[in-house]
């Protein structure tokens, strides 16, 4: 029988997870788009405008940030640190730098849109591993089952995150016209979420839902300690 700590976690996340449900409706009629439904006549056009371009962005952002809380949790689980983050990691200022390459390369000069995309995710998805990576390697100075091993990730993580940060800057400090892209993919935007994006973070969250379920006990083991994982 589950304790009452567990009931009222339990509680708790259905509570919040009813709250977003109302706050996705109710952002569908606020804001600009409010304005825009009172001035269509036609059912049509409002029903287009509300399932064609405000509710996938809507959802869009719902799984954007269901993402977001599933790679700070795994995250946190695997370094036994509940300030685990991508930008302590080094792989959100890997990011950052790898699409500021890109762009500086004339990718966004490109008459394909949807190829400026997928080259961008692509780009920093790179990036971002190989952030990671270098972290990794910082870290091999130290053995593997050292009980503070984690503290050496986060704090070689850090250097990363500061050194890709300052050629990003400089980077931008010579080519001032990259600072927007470079805005715009830190920041994020909503206007390019369509029906397809949806889709393709639904399935995306899925799959690491799945992953992190089949390994939930190494990450449990993670937990207690390198040497109890070991």
């Amino acid at each position: 029988m589950p304790s009452w700590r567990a009931r009222q976690d339990r509680f708790v996340l259905l509570g919040l997870c009813f709250a977003c449900l109302v706050l996705a409706l109710v952002s569908l009629s606020l804001g600009s788009g409010g304005s825009v439904l009172s001035l269509l006549d036609s059912a049509e056009q409002i029903q287009s405008l509300v399932i064609e371009v405000r509710l996938p962005r809507v959802l869009g952002c719902l799984l954007a940030g269901a993402l977001l809380g599933l790679g700070g949790l795994l995250a946190q689980s695997l370094f036994r640190n509940p300030l685990a983050d991508p930008y302590l990691l080094g792989t959100a200022s890997g990011a950052s730098l790898a699409v500021t390459l890109v762009y500086a390369a004339g990718l966004g000069a490109l008459p394909w849109p949807w190829l400026a995309q997928v080259g961008t995710v692509f780009a920093a998805f790179c990036g971002a591993c190989l952030a990671l990576a270098f972290s990794l390697l910082l870290r091999q100075t130290r053995t593997a089952l050292a009980n503070d091993a984690h503290a050496y990730l986060l704090l070689a993580g850090i250097v990363v995150a500061l050194v890709l940060g300052a050629l990003s800057d400089l980077l931008t400090h010579l080519r001032p016209e990259l600072l927007r892209y470079r805005l715009a993919f830190a920041l994020g935007q909503t206007s390019l979420i369509d029906w397809g994006a949806v889709w393709q973070m639904f399935v995306g969250l899925l799959l690491l839902i799945v992953l992190a379920r089949l390994h939930a006990h190494v990450l449990d083991a993670l937990i207690l300690g390198q040497y109890t994982a070991a």
